[in-house]
């Protein structure tokens, strides 16, 4: 090549040189920007990571251990309030005085057993003996009921029973006053205990004083004195002596977890409301409950991770003398492997003697920890400490305390744990950057070439756009593929705005559709449902358990079209399903579906409590209503209501068409009493008469099911009911 060519071709091979330089130089400094972006942002991340890891924690373990105090409240709250109603029911009040009248009787009579007999119970305490912990030295006459009236029923009750569930006996059989009583109350008081869902019931008496002369399990305790016989020295027996005279009226007693000898020897938590009859106690309404009842309510039964305490966490609650109250969750995963953290931590052996003959923490695991100390002064505890295992954990401790109790709730994760996040983002942040260098490097080479000013319109009209703004557009760039991209973009803008425009059209046109078939609130969850992205799964809004009150109503011969005008009906049954609704707004009742044949409401959904009371007062109304139009359409007309109080689960039901629904026992049962009423009669079951504010509204009658069943429920005595008094009023 001639010395001419080489400067011709001088120029062009010195800008292609240039370029490739830049070329590298620009992927080189991405390279070297990335790589120190990355050190440098994972050492600010694992700073701030740490403190927002710690922030965090700590904000998850107030925030769970606030939620399960509030549970516990709750559920202390329900307890006193059942074992109140329980106390206050007329019908316990009757069933104490006969059962005390028929075990005075006995011990007026000097009731008592032959020595075959006697020897028979003394037979059954040795074996009873035998197979409960702790009572090893015990005698069996040392347990037995002090009076001859308490173990002639213990004989005739326990050792006599041929049923192996003591509770199935209803009457001995041995002609006695106090076996007329037991017949004729027993059945009650046993729903009575099943309702509450406690272990047994107790009626104890005031005269004989302190007597047990009820329990629906008959264990070794039914018929013994709380004052001077075998458990005179229990926190049961100190509760009745001593405080239950003062208890004022409507308030319950928490008496705290103890070995309870009747009990298997077993923790037993109590429950006391004194009865009364004209102001004056006549004894005492008491309940048992086992040592699982707080582990439920803290854990959803065993469900850690559900209340946000993942795989490590564990929240407790810990008594004054600082022994648990609740099951410890690494007893209930690995028993063998909390035997052998007991034994290392060094306890004496007879901690783990407790826990493995009760199968349980509660009441054998001593927490004496710094976390527990602090919050027995009535401070907040909210640190890493060692917990009872010996385990390094970020502890956070408060009190919990009640009107007869004193305890402490404890939340915690292993700081291991709590940690393994920054181990895992280290890990992370090596292998995105192993990741991140070949990568950046090929993108250095890619852009240096693409890289071109008309980018940035682009890139700031689309970002525009990402955020929201369908008004964003790209300026004209000229003809060439950016132009003709930037044409594109704004294409695609106007289309997104049209179909914005319509989509809020339909959305409108859906909400008023569902708006005149479903509740409003279903609507609107609905509504957000869709805009958060659930859209295309399966929607089952509000499918929530709740407590409510359920409203059946069945009507019959107000609008027979075979005898009238066909489009007068239909116009009377609709102003009717319109009427009823009012009404039901007019008490915070809701609709849950309705037929010319009948409806079905719910008071209390969404709300705290049942809202009988509600549900009463929408009933008289409606009853009201239907007489009216009895009165106006001339014909002989018919409404049947039933009215049930329970838990039931509420929602859209799937399928191919969307409705609304209720689900539950009280649903169910109110259909039933509807079946099961007279002729414009309103019946109302147990659960909804416990739930009134006035129950003296309601009168008990029995009704025959189709098997021909006697089913106990009650009547509505309009006259009296909230309703009438508001319209009197």
């Amino acid at each position: 090549m001639s010395d001419a060519d080489d400067r011709i071709t001088s120029p062009d091979a010195k800008g292609k040189a240039r370029l490739r330089s830049s070329r590298r130089s620009l992927a080189t400094t991405l390279i070297i920007v990335a790589l120190i972006a990355v050190a440098v942002l994972g050492v600010v991340n694992i700073f701030y990571a740490s403190n927002l890891l710690n922030s965090t924690i700590e904000a998850q373990l107030s925030s769970v251990g606030e939620e399960r105090a509030v549970a516990v409240r709750d559920g202390v709250a329900r307890l006193r309030a059942s074992v109140s109603a329980v106390a206050r029911d007329q019908s316990v009040a009757d069933a104490l005085s006969d059962l005390s009248l028929g075990f005075a009787g006995l011990v007026e009579d000097e009731t008592d057993l032959d020595p075959t007999e006697e020897q028979s119970l003394e037979d059954f305490y040795a074996g009873t003996i035998s197979g409960t912990p702790g009572l090893s030295e015990t005698t069996p006459v040392s347990l037995l009921p002090t009076t001859g009236a308490g173990r002639y029923l213990q004989y005739h009750y326990i050792v006599e029973n041929p049923d192996a569930d003591r509770s199935a006996l209803v009457d001995a059989g041995d002609g006695s006053s106090y076996s007329a009583a037991h017949a004729a109350h027993h059945p009650v008081l046993l729903e009575r205990a099943r309702t509450l869902g406690v272990e047994d019931l107790f009626l104890i008496s005031m005269e004989p004083i302190g007597t047990i002369v009820y329990t629906t399990d008959k264990n070794i305790d039914f018929a013994t004195s709380l004052e001077s016989g075998p458990y005179a020295g229990s926190r049961l027996a100190a509760t009745i002596m001593d405080r239950l005279s003062a208890v004022p009226i409507g308030e319950t007693i928490l008496v705290d977890f103890e070995g309870y000898v009747p009990n298997d020897g077993r923790p037993t938590m109590f429950a006391v409301a004194a009865v009364r009859r004209e102001a004056q106690v006549i004894g005492a309404v008491a309940v048992s409950l086992s040592d699982g009842v707080l582990s439920d309510i803290l854990t959803f039964s065993d469900r850690w991770a559900d209340i946000g305490l993942g795989r490590s966490g564990e929240i407790y609650i810990v008594g004054s003398d600082r022994l648990m109250r609740s099951v410890s969750r690494f007893w209930v995963e690995d028993p063998d492997g909390y035997l052998a953290a007991v034994e290392k931590q060094g306890y004496p052996p007879e901690v783990l003697e407790a826990i493995e003959r009760n199968g349980s923490t509660v009441l054998a695991q001593p927490v004496e920890t710094k976390a527990v100390d602090a919050a027995l002064e009535d401070r907040t505890f909210n640190d890493t400490t060692d917990n009872y295992l010996g385990t390094k954990t970020r502890t956070i401790a408060r009190p919990l305390r009640f009107r007869d109790l004193d305890w402490v709730i404890v939340a915690g994760f292993a700081s291991s744990d709590a940690t393994r996040p920054i181990r895992d983002y280290l890990w992370s942040l090596g292998l995105i950057a192993l990741i991140l260098i070949p990568i950046v490097g090929l993108l250095g080479f890619w852009l240096a070439a693409r890289i071109t000013r008309p980018i940035e319109p682009l890139v700031e009209t689309v970002k525009a756009i990402t955020g929201g703004d369908l008004d964003a557009r790209v300026p004209d760039l000229g003809h060439n593929e950016y132009g003709d991209l930037g044409n594109r973009i704004n294409a695609v803008t106007a289309m997104l705005r049209e179909r914005d425009r319509e989509r809020e059209a339909t959305e409108e046109a859906i909400h008023e559709v569902l708006a005149a078939a479903l509740p409003e609130r279903v609507v609107d969850a609905a509504r957000e449902a869709a805009r958060s992205g659930r859209d295309n799964s399966e929607i089952h809004v509000g499918d929530l358990v709740d407590t409510c009150t359920v409203i059946a109503i069945s009507i019959s011969g107000y609008f027979d079209v075979s005898i009238g005008d066909t489009d007068t009906a239909v116009e009377e049954s609709v102003a009717l399903a319109s009427d009823l609704e009012q009404i039901a707004a007019r008490f915070d009742v809701e609709r849950i579906r309705s037929t010319p044949e009948g409806s079905l409401f719910a008071a209390g959904l969404r709300a705290s409590g049942f809202a009988a009371t509600d549900a009463l007062r929408f009933v008289d109304a409606a009853a009201d209503r239907l007489e009216v139009l009895d009165a106006e359409t001339e014909e002989d007309g018919t409404y049947r209501i039933g009215i049930a109080t329970g838990r039931v689960a509420s929602g859209l039901q799937p399928g191919s068409r969307l409705s609304f629904g209720i689900w539950g026992p009280p649903v169910r049962t109110a259909l039933s009493l509807i079946g099961l009423a007279r002729r414009n009669q309103i019946l109302v079951d147990s659960s909804t008469a416990e739930a009134l504010d006035d129950p003296t509204i309601l009168t008990p009658v029995t009704v025959v099911d189709l098997q021909g069943d006697p089913v106990e429920c009650f009547t509505v005595d309009r006259a009296t009911s909230p309703a009438a008094d508001e319209t009197t009023g």
